[in-house]
């Protein structure tokens, strides 16, 4: 098997923070118990193994078929590297300092192994008490990290509740260190990677969020470099002039902030992303943290058959061709969790369009706990989404008039829905601008928007059975 050259951690991510990884490398890993500092080695270890490099892993206390079979679950599969002959799992003793030393040089010069992994080495250090005794380890893996010429990872534990760990001499001798740590907050734990050392490199950012996921592993989420697209250099997405006349030129990574009063919804506020979504081929992630995927897709089909005036057929077909709907409670997540897994929802998936449907849900339990750690991470998600350059709605209930006039701030295009009482019968009224232009007002009920709206479906109706054609027509020929 050809070695591919350098190391890695498995994350693009975390490479950017810590840079590229060459031999000798030593990583030193420290965190509270069940942070993931044995998931994040093991994660290290299988990685390098596909790239063709032998991995020493030993650990004091968890046994080989624990660990296999924990990490698994998050597509880690040692067992695999093991079959290769990539991989070696050894259960060190706990035994007096010198003579564990002797063993884990006795197994490193045993073979030609490329990454070695030691968990934890909390019993060396209970040993060794004096300055003096804790040079023997310095110097020990001094040595070690040099004889292996490639990757030493040493892992580390701190007691909940507490940040640091004396650990004197061996962090001069690390080339990077990396703290894996819980926060509580709700009873929901938070897991923060914080980076406290990189040899040769600036830190520029040193503490990021992290996530174990199942199949997936650990994942870093980096926020994203403030940059964003001109508005004359992004693409402009197709759209028909009933909708542009409205809201103008609409551009891939535009932020679309529509809000209305909480008990009053207009379902037409989803049409134009309709139209822009089949006009496109795009796919729009909806995310909902008020209904659930059925309802979700019960309201897709009331838009599309009554305001759309769409068949059955029809209307199901764009909403499996063009439509995938998510229900996230945001109770059951910190802020930053929540923003992880919304993070793995769009990579999964890569949509063109990402609704949030009823974003004031979760202002309540934001209010309560700060407003901070919030808007620093929905400025970070729709800064990423916009470079991706990836159309967002957000469906804003009037429940806080500054949550309201924030989430406009950040936006391309405003829409307001109002309704007004006459005739005794309730009628919606839209304002809707885009940034540096003039205010809008769309009322549903004059005749021009009337004949725009009819002339619309009238074209729409064609589209949906143009490309449903052709889909039947590929679908035939393969």
């Amino acid at each position: 098997m050809a070695v591919e050259p350098g190391f890695t951690t498995g994350m693009r991510e975390l490479e950017e923070l810590i840079g590229g990884i060459r031999g000798p490398y030593m990583l030193l890993i420290v965190g509270h118990p069940g942070a993931g500092k044995s998931t994040l080695a093991s994660q290290i270890c299988y990685v390098n193994a596909l790239k063709g490099h032998k991995c020493l892993y030993m650990s004091f206390y968890e046994s080989k078929e624990k660990l296999f079979r924990n990490v698994a679950k998050l597509g880690i599969n040692l067992v695999e590297a093991e079959n290769k002959g990539l991989l070696v799992h050894v259960k060190l003793p706990v035994a007096a300092t010198q003579e564990v030393l002797d063993t884990i040089s006795r197994l490193v010069t045993k073979d030609s192994y490329r990454v070695v992994v030691v968990d934890s080495i909390n019993p060396l250090m209970d040993f060794l008490k004096r300055k003096e005794q804790r040079a023997i380890l310095l110097n020990f893996f001094y040595n070690l990290v040099d004889a292996i010429s490639g990757l030493l990872v040493v892992v580390s534990e701190v007691p909940l509740g507490k940040e640091a760990l004396s650990l004197g001499s061996i962090e001069f001798v690390a080339d990077a260190i990396v703290y894996l740590k819980h926060r509580v907050s709700r009873g929901l734990v938070t897991r923060i990677l914080e980076i406290r050392k990189v040899r040769g490199a600036p830190l520029t950012v040193v503490e990021v969020p992290f996530s174990i996921i199942n199949v997936k592993g650990l994942r870093v989420y980096l926020p994203p470099r403030p940059e964003r697209p001109l508005a004359t250099l992004a693409e402009r997405l197709k759209s028909r002039e009933a909708i542009s006349s409205i809201l103008g030129p609409i551009y891939a990574g535009d932020i679309i902030s529509i809000s209305h009063p909480p008990s009053a919804r207009d379902k037409r506020t989803n049409a134009p992303f309709v139209d822009i979504a089949v006009e496109n081929d795009l796919k729009a992630l909806v995310i909902s943290y008020k209904y659930s995927r059925t309802e979700l897709r019960e309201i897709a089909f009331s838009l599309l058959t009554k305001y759309f005036e769409l068949g059955e057929r029809e209307a199901n077909w764009v909403i499996d061709s063009y439509m995938h709907f998510e229900s996230v409670n945001p109770a059951s997540f910190s802020t930053p969790e929540l923003a992880a897994l919304e993070h793995e929802l769009i990579e999964t998936l890569n949509p063109g369009i990402v609704v949030f449907h009823g974003c004031e849900v979760p202002w309540k339990m934001i209010r309560d706990l700060g407003e901070g750690e919030y808007w620093s991470q929905l400025i970070n998600q729709l800064t990423w989404l916009k470079n991706k350059g990836v159309l967002v709605v957000r469906h804003i209930g009037r429940v806080d008039p500054h949550f309201t006039r924030m989430n406009e701030s950040l936006s391309d295009v405003t829409i307001r829905v109002h309704y007004r009482y006459e005739d005794g019968v309730v009628k919606p009224v839209w304002k809707a601008w885009r940034r540096g232009g003039e205010p809008l007002l769309i009322d549903f009920t004059s005749g021009e928007v009337i004949g725009k709206i009819k002339e619309f479906n009238e074209w729409f109706r064609g589209l949906i059975k143009e490309k449903m054609l052709k889909s039947e027509i590929a679908s035939h020929s393969t």
